[in-house]
């Protein structure tokens, strides 16, 4: 019984975390068959403070991709795992939001050390998202921007979730937005 609660609780978050990350408008444009078939497999629970250390460990275990769509991105642990995992082979791909200050340094920090970073397109009024996909297969999604505030002060939330399906409609919707940003220069 208290595992289905959890669950339930679980599919819920997770919805709601995708109807906020895409928007209203493009949410009514799916398909129910999209949201059955995001079933859960795995899930994990991250709540900051403290969420640096998972944050890094769930990066950390990326063998072969991340790709990060962020509205606020100033950490420096987490900057230096996206580093460390493109130094052991990892393709890393990070869209950020234009109009948030630190994301200028963050974009040239990621830049200098060979990550792939774009601008989010202005086509919304922000990017207001925070996720990002692991290897195709694992989805951290949630309200942690990527920042120290939110990772030290702020009382924030953030799952990983195990699911080929859930992270295969991020990553469409990551693929669509990385088409639409624009690359980052300087």
């Amino acid at each position: 019984m208290r595992r289905m609660r959890f669950k339930e609780f679980l599919t819920g978050f997770l919805m709601g975390a995708l109807v906020l990350s895409l928007g209203w408008a493009s949410s009514l444009l799916l398909s129910p068959t999209v949201h059955q078939q995001a079933c859960i497999e795995n899930a994990i629970a991250i709540f900051s403070p403290p969420a640096e250390r998972e944050l890094v460990e769930a990066l950390g275990s990326a063998r072969e991709s991340i790709d990060a769509e962020l509205f606020e991105f100033s950490s420096l642990a987490l900057k230096q795992a996206l580093v460390k995992a493109a130094g052991k082979g990892v393709k890393v791909r990070v869209l950020l939001e234009p109009r948030v200050d630190y994301n200028i340094q963050t974009a040239s920090y990621l830049k200098a050390h060979g990550i792939s970073v774009k601008w989010a397109s202005r086509e919304f009024a922000y990017t207001h998202s925070k996720f990002a996909v692991l290897d195709g297969k694992k989805l951290l999604v949630g309200s942690i921007n990527w920042s120290r505030s939110a990772l030290t002060k702020n009382r924030e939330a953030e799952v990983l979730v195990e699911s080929i399906s859930l992270a295969k409609r991020f990553l469409q919707v990551f693929e669509d937005d990385w088409k639409k940003g624009s690359e980052v220069t300087g």
